[in-house]
């Protein structure tokens, strides 16, 4: 599991490679978190 600002953003469980770790260390870090809330909204309001 990844969180970023309180915030579950990667969830798969299992082990990663490095390079892989690393890719999704650089892509959580590179994540638009207003964008990122908004759509955790969106997809509470349509429950």
């Amino acid at each position: 599991m990844a969180f970023r600002d309180g915030e579950l953003v990667f969830r798969p469980a299992g082990a990663l490679s490095a390079p892989n770790f690393e890719e999704l260390i650089q892509a959580v870090s590179n994540l638009n978190m207003d964008e990122v809330r908004a759509e955790i909204e969106k997809a509470k309001a349509a429950q």
